[in-house]
């Protein structure tokens, strides 16, 4: 069952564009949404799977600032699979997972440095 509130918070630094990056994503078997409101110049992108929900949307600089909701240890695993499909694509990312006391208890990073 997932928290009534976020405890997933992270960016990345896609090279490609929100919309192309659910593409991406979907081929590895994840389920995105993407939406572009063009009037507004704003695109976001929610990736989801039966134990998380996370919703990225792009701030300056080529970044993406995510939060969401994941849901225990299958939770956690599907973040892991996540970062890990994050790094096969060589995107820079940084996930930061929040317990129950809203204490930081895991990050998973990759060429975080490129993140500013």
């Amino acid at each position: 069952m997932f928290p009534e509130s976020n405890n997933c918070y992270g960016r990345i630094k896609p090279a490609c564009n929100l919309g192309s990056l659910a593409i991406q994503l979907s081929n590895r078997g994840w389920q995105t949404r993407f939406q572009a409101a063009s009037c507004l110049s704003r695109e976001s992108l929610r990736v989801e799977a039966d134990s998380i929900e996370l919703r990225f949307e792009p701030t300056d600089g080529g970044q993406h600032l995510f939060n969401g909701a994941f849901d225990g240890n299958r939770g956690e695993f599907a973040l892991t699979k996540l970062s890990s499909d994050f790094r096969d694509l060589q995107i820079p990312h940084r996930f930061e997972l929040y317990n129950d006391s809203d204490s930081l208890y895991r990050e998973f990073k990759f060429a975080d440095d490129f993140l500013g």
